[in-house]
């Protein structure tokens, strides 16, 4: 189930097609996914944050999330940060990252390649 709370009524318009586009990319065969986005104002220089939000027995491999995107962006850049925010969901939801904070990457090059790799995929969806 996607939620979405705050933000600008366009930006509640497009969130939830490009965080099940996001799905269908990262993770086709994954169910049972619970993801919260807040759109609101983000204090600090962070466009986004992904939170783990299951209890204790799923911290290895969590299904329910929440993602706090900055609002007072431009909408591109708005849906930008949700993809990349969602690439933090299908790593945590596979496991390889983790809650405490152990990552299943072998340098911090790994993890942001990872990221880095579906941006091209997502900047051709959302033009």
């Amino acid at each position: 189930m996607i939620f979405v709370k705050g933000g600008s009524a366009s930006q509640r318009k497009h969130v939830p097609s490009v965080v099940n586009f996001c799905i269908q990319k990262l993770m086709p065969r994954m169910s049972g996914l619970n993801i919260t986005v807040h759109l609101k104002d983000l204090k600090g220089d962070a466009y986004g944050y992904c939170l783990a939000d299951d209890d204790e027995s799923r911290l290895d491999r969590p299904r329910s999330f929440e993602i706090e995107i900055h609002k007072n962006m431009s909408l591109r850049k708005v849906l930008e940060t949700l993809c990349h925010e969602m690439v933090h969901v299908s790593q945590y939801a596979k496991g390889r990252l983790a809650v405490n904070g152990k990552m299943d990457y072998k340098t911090q090059e790994e993890y942001e390649k990872e990221i880095n790799k579906f941006k091209g995929k997502y900047s051709v969806y959302l033009q």
